[in-house]
């Protein structure tokens, strides 16, 4: 049966929002900061990177109070960079984690940990007002947080040669950054656009209607 170009086109159009209803948009930050105690002594005084998730990632704690969230994935939305001095960058994309916690012990904390080949990173933000999270859930906000967000930023480092501590002096949302998962591309208004286009995840009665119109056009055209 050959099919005529407007049913071609709804088809084509029913395909791909399934497809992008199993797609989740990647949310990536930027940050700085400064080293302030170096085990190994290697001199080093500023630190800079990047880090990503995947959004639609589920909680692997069974928390019960729904306080605490723990999310971790593969492929190229889990990743954390690191350099030291502007120098060559360390990457960690084989087991990355990003931790949540809500109203945990008076205060909400975004954690990350990323564990690689060259060693391991840790940093953890807090916000003591217990004010910032509603819950355990991924940290989404139109525009991202930056450091403003937080009380406190703490920041471990730890390879072969020893523990490097310091404290985060930026963060800032480069990817991912609205809630809807983007708006046009290259709009100047999304300030995580950055000329990507996001994939809106369907609503399941969008789905609904246009795989039952697909349906009706195909017996329709049967019968004639």
């Amino acid at each position: 049966m050959t099919l005529s170009k407007p049913l071609r086109g709804l088809l084509a159009a029913t395909c791909a929002a399934f497809s992008l209803a199993a797609v989740a948009d990647p949310v990536s930050y930027s940050f700085t900061g400064t080293v302030g105690w170096d085990q190994a002594d290697r001199g080093y005084r500023t630190f800079s990177g990047s880090f990503g998730f995947d959004s639609a990632a589920t909680n692997t704690i069974n928390d019960p109070s729904g306080s605490t969230g723990s999310y971790t994935g593969s492929g190229p939305a889990w990743s954390l960079s690191l350099a030291f001095d502007g120098g060559a960058l360390l990457n960690f994309d084989s087991q990355v984690f990003v931790n949540v916690s809500n109203n945990l012990g008076g205060q909400d904390t975004l954690g990350l940990l990323a564990i690689g080949s060259g060693g391991t990173v840790s940093a953890t933000l807090y916000d003591f007002s217990a004010a910032l999270f509603s819950s355990a859930g991924l940290p989404l906000r139109d525009g991202g947080y930056t450091l403003a967000d937080f009380d406190w930023a703490d920041f471990w480092w730890e390879d072969d040669a020893g523990l490097l501590q310091g404290q985060l002096a930026s963060l800032a949302c480069t990817l991912g950054c609205t809630s809807g998962g983007g708006t046009e591309p290259g709009d100047p208004t999304d300030p995580g656009d950055g000329g990507t286009p996001g994939h809106t995840v369907p609503e399941p009665g969008s789905l609904v209607l246009a795989t039952t119109a697909l349906a009706l056009l195909l017996r329709r055209r049967r019968r004639g």
